[in-house]
């Protein structure tokens, strides 16, 4: 039974300058790449590939893939991120020191944005520093999405 043909092409992922298309080494007419997928839902890094019927297709996706990467890279030169645009010198700072088998892995600096949220960077705060009796001292990610999150328990 032959499949039927595809005619569109979905990107799961978010499309960055630094993907890099590379033609397959055994076809001309097929492309792979590293993004991070987020098709089932949760960020994964996956190796990814396009397969079409003749060179001219896979040129044009290569050429309409490349244009998205050219018109995202422009849009971005003059964004100002979220944490920009928030941040005070009078915000406070905290920080989380992050460890696995009792083994250092790195200081983890956090500005909280008490000049919008508050109520939710006081309750951060204080979570920090276990002031209340309990917090995050010693708590385990459960969850960890790449350049996204991480879900402590």
């Amino acid at each position: 039974m032959r499949r039927d043909q595809v005619l569109k092409v979905c990107a799961n992922h978010i499309i960055t300058k630094a993907i890099d298309l590379k033609p397959l080494n055994s076809s001309n007419n097929a492309m792979v790449w590293t993004a991070t997928d987020y098709a089932d839902g949760e960020a994964k890094v996956e190796q990814l590939a396009v397969r079409f019927k003749n060179q001219e297709l896979a040129d044009t996706f290569k050429k309409k893939f490349e244009e998205c990467q050219l018109i995202l890279s422009e849009e971005l030169k003059g964004h100002v991120s979220f944490a920009a645009k928030f941040s005070k010198e009078s915000n406070p700072v905290v920080y989380l020191d992050i460890s696995a088998d009792d083994e250092p892995l790195g200081h983890v600096r956090v500005e909280l944005f008490s000049n919008v949220v508050p109520r939710t960077a006081e309750n951060f705060r204080a979570l920090c520093t276990g002031e209340k009796g309990f917090g995050f001292r010693n708590s385990r990610f459960h969850r960890i999405i790449p350049d996204f999150v991480c879900q402590v328990r």
